[in-house]
């Protein structure tokens, strides 16, 4: 599943190259809400983005850092308090609805460890999970160079000891240029 998931991103990369080698570029920040093995979970994001934009569509490529406060399952009956630490990669397509209003649509990998120096709990310091995703953003662009965003997107994870789901809402402030 390694193996594919990053043969994917690098097969992907290598199909936007051209398309976002003219492409202006973005670095966002934002707060992120959720679930993460169906319990509530808050962090933050960190992002860089491409976007090639023609009259009314927009194709873009985006990587970003992710820090979460998750609980984990410890045992089978208890959770525990921890981190999960992400790592994904988006392709963007969208389309022009107002002069400042863009919708569009999200498509992505996405992997996360989970991690607690404190923790005694070795599965969860060894795992990673990996995973496909999808989900649908709104952007308002305040001026030329700054704009806010609301997304939402959903992954299917894999680890090596179980299966689960990561759902997301994030609210982004980008910098455009």
């Amino acid at each position: 599943m390694i193996k594919a998931t990053f043969l994917s991103a690098a097969t992907l990369g290598l199909i936007l190259t051209a398309v976002t080698a003219s492409a202006s570029s973005e670095l966002y920040i934002g707060g992120v809400s959720g679930t993460v093995l169906k319990e509530p979970s808050v962090g933050a994001i960190l992002g860089y983005g491409f976007e090639s934009r023609g009259k009314d569509f927009i194709l873009g490529l985006e990587f970003e850092l992710e820090y979460d406060s998750v609980k984990y399952p410890a045992t089978p009956s208890a959770t525990e308090d921890t981190h999960a630490y992400g790592v994904g990669m988006h392709v963007k397509a969208g389309y022009n609805i107002f002069s400042s209003l863009n919708a569009y649509a999200l498509g992505g990998l996405k992997t996360q460890m989970f991690g607690n120096s404190s923790s005694s709990n070795s599965a969860e310091n060894s795992n990673a999970g990996h995973g496909f995703g999808y989900g649908a953003g709104l952007e308002y662009s305040m001026s030329k160079s700054f704009a806010v965003a609301a997304e939402y997107r959903t992954y299917s994870m894999s680890a090596l000891h179980l299966d689960y789901d990561v759902n997301m809402m994030d609210v982004l402030l980008k910098y455009k240029f």
